[in-house]
């Protein structure tokens, strides 16, 4: 038996498109190609920066042309820190309004 731990790795990162399962896919950039400064001076620039970290690659079907996204794990990383930072403001929400 022929054991190449490069072999998993490749199976494991691969993508496939998930209508056709064809191994023929396009990268076409992020889902925003311009993120909105209106977006940062509201929400501020690490809130900004953790939310564009999170959005998701798109990928375009080289066979059945069928366009679909994808996170990376950078992208699934940050997507995690930021529920987690949602939860805690909300936590803390909870806790200074039950005070009152």
């Amino acid at each position: 038996m022929d054991f190449c731990f490069r072999n998993i790795l490749k199976k494991k990162w691969e993508i496939v498109c998930p209508s056709c399962n064809s191994p023929e896919v396009i990268s076409k950039g992020r889902q925003y190609a311009v993120y909105p400064a209106g977006c940062i001076v509201l929400i501020g620039l690490p809130y900004a920066i953790l939310h564009r970290a999170s959005t998701p690659m798109l990928y375009a079907c080289g066979k059945c042309r069928h366009e679909f996204g994808k996170r990376t794990t950078l992208a699934k990383i940050a997507f995690g820190v930021l529920i987690a930072i949602c939860l805690s403001v909300l936590a803390f929400l909870v806790i200074v309004i039950v005070r009152l």
